[in-house]
């Protein structure tokens, strides 16, 4: 794990399946220990690459769920609230509590 280990796990296309491991994104090339125990060197895919759409391990996908509840209870993350109207005012009310400048 790295210093800055802020997001509980990460995914990677590995074997026909994507797999999680623990911790932030590592570079190409690094070799990491999946949740499901299997040793996987990291590979970086462009956005359409059909790797990404390569189904979940049901053994990572199982444990990684496990993983943020863990860091959620101990307070290492947390779900947070956004409200973002599309357009315009909400109640009068600009997002954030704020009123609208009086037209001049």
């Amino acid at each position: 794990m790295t210093g800055n280990d802020l997001v509980p796990c990460c995914w990677t296309p590995h074997d026909g399946e994507r797999h999680a491991y623990r911790g932030d994104p590592r570079g190409h090339g690094v070799t990491v220990m999946s949740l499901c125990c299997r040793v996987i060197v990291i590979r970086h895919y462009p956005p359409t690459a059909k790797e990404r759409h390569w189904p979940e391990c049901r053994d990572c996908a199982h444990r990684a769920r496990d993983l943020v509840a863990e860091h959620e209870m101990r307070g290492l993350i947390r779900s947070i609230d956004v409200e973002l109207p599309a357009f315009g005012l909400d109640g009068g009310h600009l997002a954030g509590g704020c009123r609208p400048a009086s037209p001049r």
